[in-house]
């Protein structure tokens, strides 16, 4: 999943999402998901199984 999607699912801004994967800030109380792939272009993308993990679906 693209770090755009991820961030609506979460109900963050991408900034922040992106800010708290590369430091290993907490979103919301919980540790960042981490990601599974990022490009040369630094476009991050998440494993979905790990993003309905994080929400608790």
């Amino acid at each position: 999943m693209p770090i755009d999607e991820v961030a609506m699912l979460l109900q963050v801004r991408t900034s922040v999402l992106k800010e708290a994967v590369r430091h290993g800030k907490a979103i919301k109380g919980k540790t960042a998901p981490v990601a599974r792939d990022v490009t040369d272009r630094g476009v991050m993308y998440f494993d979905g199984s790990v993003i309905k993990e994080w929400l608790g679906v």
